[in-house]
C-alpha cells in the first residue's frame, strides 16, 4: 500500500473520539468505523450518532439535535426523522447499538449490551409459518445477490473506497479511486473493484477541469471489465451510461444504457439519480422529476438528488416543493451549494419570503461570491418593485 494511503488510514483509525461497542466514532472527521473499518455513511448520520454517543445514555431533545446538526437552520422535523431513520439502519447492520425514542423527551443512543431482551409473544401457527417462509425467501434473495468474498486486504480497501466515495468531495473521490485500484489488484477476478472504480472515475471526471476525456475512457474500460466478469453489475452499467453522456454519445444510446441499468436493479438509488440528472440536462423536466423522486425515496440521504429535485420542482412552477427539497439537500450535506442556495433563494422570492431569500443568497458568498451578489440584487430589485 502506498505510504500516502497508509498515513490517511492511520489518521482515520487513530483519531476516534469514543467507542460504542465495537464502533469508533469521530465527530470532527465525520468517521464511523466498525472494528477499524470506516463505514459508508452520510456526514449528518455520523454527526447524529456522535451527538447521541458523546453522552451515551443521555436523552437529547429534538430541538437540541436540530440546533447541533443544522446551526444554519436549513432543517426541520422531517429532516431529523429521516436522519434518525438512516442512522438506525446503519446501526442495525452493525448490531452494536440502537437509537431509542422517548416520547415527549427525545432520543438516546443505547449500546447493544444495555438493551433489555423483549419478551416472547405468542403467534398464531399460520402467522409463524408465514414468517418462516418469508424469512427464508428474503435470505435466499440476499444470499443470491451477495458479492463474492474479497481477500482481507481487498475488503479493507473496498470499505475505505466506499467511505471516501460517499463523502463526495474532489479529494475524497481521488482517495476512493486509489483504494478501488487496490481492490482490482488484490482481487482481479471480482467485478466489485472494477465497477466501483468506474463509478469513482466518472465522479472524478465530472468535477475535473483537466484530463476529463482520459478519465472517462478509463471509467468506460473499467465498467466493461466489470460487466465481462458480472453482466448483472448495475454499478458498472450505470457508470457506463454516465461516461457515455459526458463523452457526448448520442442521447438515445445514453438513455438505453440507463434503462439497461434499471432493468438490472430498479432499486438502485444512484442509477435513478444519474438518470434524472441526464433527463434534467436534456430538458425533460417531468421525466427527470420522476427519476429523482424515486432516488430520494430509495435513499433520502442523497443530497445532490434532493438538490436536483428542488431545481426541477422550481422549473415546473412549484416553489414550495423546491424549498422542501433544497432544504433536505442542504440538510444532508449536498456538495452542490450553488444550485441548492440559488434554488432556495429564488423559490423563497416566489412564495413571498424575501428575507429568507436574502439569507439563502448570502450563504452562497463563501462558495460563489458573484452568484451571491446577483441573487441579493435580484431580491432587492423585487422589493423595490413592490415598494417595500
Amino acid at each position: 500500500m502506498p505510504k500516502m494511503h497508509a498515513n490517511v488510514i492511520h489518521e482515520i483509525l487513530t483519531a476516534m473520539k469514543f467507542m460504542v461497542g465495537r464502533l469508533s466514532i469521530d465527530d470532527a472527521a465525520l468517521v464511523i468505523a466498525l472494528d477499524g473499518r470506516p463505514l459508508p455513511a452520510p456526514p449528518k448520520v455520523v454527526e447524529l450518532i456522535a451527538a447521541l454517543g458523546e453522552r451515551a445514555g443521555d436523552v437529547r431533545s429534538k430541538e437540541a439535535l436540530i440546533a447541533r446538526l443544522w446551526p444554519q437552520g436549513y432543517a426541520d422535523d422531517a429532516t431529523l426523522w429521516q436522519t434518525i431513520y438512516l442512522a438506525r439502519k446503519l446501526l442495525a447492520k452493525t448490531g452494536q447499538a440502537t437509537i431509542e425514542t422517548l416520547p415527549r423527551r427525545g432520543y438516546r443512543l443505547v449500546a447493544a449490551e444495555q438493551r433489555r431482551p423483549r419478551p416472547w409473544r405468542r403467534f398464531p401457527v399460520a402467522a409463524a409459518a408465514m414468517l418462516l417462509v418469508t424469512s427464508a425467501a428474503a435470505y435466499g434473495v440476499l444470499h443470491r445477490s451477495a458479492p463474492s468474498p474479497l481477500p482481507s486486504n481487498a475488503l479493507r480497501a473496498y470499505n475505505l473506497g466506499r467511505y471516501y466515495l460517499h463523502q463526495g468531495t474532489f479529494v475524497s473521490v481521488r482517495h476512493a479511486i486509489a483504494e478501488f485500484r487496490i481492490v482490482v489488484h488484490e482481487a482481479p477476478a471480482s467485478a466489485l473493484g472494477y465497477a466501483d472504480l468506474s463509478e469513482a472515475e466518472v465522479s472524478f471526471a465530472q468535477d475535473s477541469m483537466h484530463g476529463q476525456r482520459a478519465m472517462l475512457a478509463r471509467a468506460t474500460a473499467d465498467a466493461n471489465a466489470a460487466l465481462r466478469i458480472d453482466p448483472r453489475s448495475v454499478t458498472a452499467q450505470t457508470a457506463l451510461a454516465v461516461a457515455a453522456f459526458y463523452a457526448h454519445e448520442p442521447a438515445n444510446k445514453v438513455d438505453a444504457a440507463y434503462r439497461r441499468a434499471l432493468a438490472l436493479d430498479n432499486g438502485s438509488a444512484m442509477t435513478h439519480m444519474y438518470y434524472g440528472q441526464f433527463l434534467l440536462m436534456r430538458g425533460d423536466l417531468r421525466a427527470a422529476y420522476v427519476q429523482l423522486h424515486r432516488a430520494t425515496d430509495l435513499d433520502p440521504s442523497l443530497g445532490d438528488a434532493n438538490v436536483m429535485l428542488a431545481l426541477v420542482a422550481y422549473k415546473l412552477g412549484d416553489p414550495k416543493t423546491a424549498i422542501h427539497y433544497a432544504r433536505e439537500g442542504l440538510g444532508f450535506g449536498a456538495p452542490d451549494k450553488l444550485d441548492a442556495f440559488q434554488t432556495l433563494g429564488y423559490a423563497y422570492v416566489a412564495v413571498g419570503q424575501p428575507q429568507s431569500a436574502l439569507h439563502a443568497f448570502r450563504q452562497l458568498h463563501d462558495w460563489v461570491p458573484l452568484a451571491s451578489a446577483q441573487g441579493i440584487a435580484y431580491v432587492q430589485s423585487h422589493l423595490k418593485a413592490r415598494g417595500t
